[in-house]
């Protein structure tokens, strides 16, 4: 009996310093962006969520019953204090009329018309 014990013990102290060496690594890996790149494709997030709002005339307040939040909530989003989850995203974007392209950076238009679309696939798709 106490061999077993020894043995689940043994297993249970592998398995605690594996986790606390994956945990090490994880803390020591260099991240993919660095805090500068990050808050400057925020900032841009931000802007083009603040422009496309303004675009549609639309008040935050009108925004935020659109999207099922309080008007609070949506001015943090806005202002970078609180993240729209992806789900708010799409709901905005359809609000405004604009392109989940357009508010991530992917392209510079703000509709997803037929130059949107070629600018984004870099082939015609529609004929004359």
């Amino acid at each position: 009996m106490k061999t077993a014990e020894r043995d689940r013990s043994s297993k249970e102290r592998k398995i605690r310093n594996y986790k606390r060496d994956a945990i090490n690594r994880i803390k020591s890996a260099s991240p993919l962006i660095t805090q500068e790149q990050y808050d400057e494709a925020n900032g841009e997030l931000l802007f083009r969520i603040v422009s496309a709002r303004n675009r549609s005339r639309l008040l935050q307040k009108e925004v935020a019953e659109k999207m099922g939040i309080s008007t609070l909530t949506y001015s943090r989003m806005e202002n970078g204090t609180s993240k729209m989850s992806p789900a708010q995203m799409l709901i905005f974007a359809e609000t405004t009329e604009v392109s989940l392209d357009y508010l991530y950076g992917r392209t510079s238009t703000m509709d997803v018309t037929k130059e949107g679309i070629e600018e984004y696939v870099h082939v015609p798709l529609f004929t004359n």
